[in-house]
């Protein structure tokens, strides 16, 4: 889709550049990074579900957390990409 498109014109050369890297912004920007995920809201549910069972609801949070969490990598460093580039 859209990811695809912006591939093409992506300089990820320009993300990885050390000009452009500033790690003093990474401890302010960890809250927004759990936030954009959401799966903070849908807890309460997940455990009910799931009867309270620990394993399981490890599982199914890191399960459901990680597709998510790839997507908004792969979007961010496209769009990074491309407004740096």
């Amino acid at each position: 889709g859209i990811l695809t498109l912006g591939v093409g014109s992506a300089d990820f050369g320009a993300l990885i550049d050390p000009v452009n890297q500033h790690p003093e912004s990474l401890v302010s920007a960890i809250p927004i990074l759990f936030l954009s995920i959401v799966f903070h809201n849908v807890v309460p549910t997940v455990v009910a579900k799931l009867e309270g069972d620990r394993s399981k609801i490890t599982k199914a949070i890191v399960a459901g957390t990680t597709m998510p969490f790839l997507m908004l990598v792969a979007w961010n460093a496209v769009i990074l990409a491309n407004v740096l580039g």
